[in-house]
């Protein structure tokens, strides 16, 4: 998963990296300067929700996962309470 993450966010990172070289002078258009500008701020706005989407997901499923095991632990706890046998 971590390696995973790596390699979107250094993808992600180099992308917007390239973005900066068009902001020097060897771009003179205004327009095409604002235009990077906005390209940029999706980038950086998709890698921020890609970053927080995976991290939800998995924190999603590591609460699941201790949900079950204390439910579980609760459960068995339950039947050995109330209905052991007796006898």
């Amino acid at each position: 998963m971590y390696n995973y993450m790596d390699i979107i966010n250094e993808s992600f990172t180099a992308v917007i990296s390239f973005h900066m070289f068009l902001y020097t002078y060897w771009v003179e258009d205004i327009k095409f300067k604002f235009t990077i500008g906005w390209s940029m701020i999706v980038f950086v706005s998709t890698m921020l929700a890609v970053n927080f989407g995976l991290i939800l997901f998995y924190m999603v499923k590591q609460i699941k996962l201790i949900a079950v095991k204390y439910f579980r632990i609760f459960s068995r706890w339950i039947l050995k309470t109330f209905f052991a046998d007796s006898s």
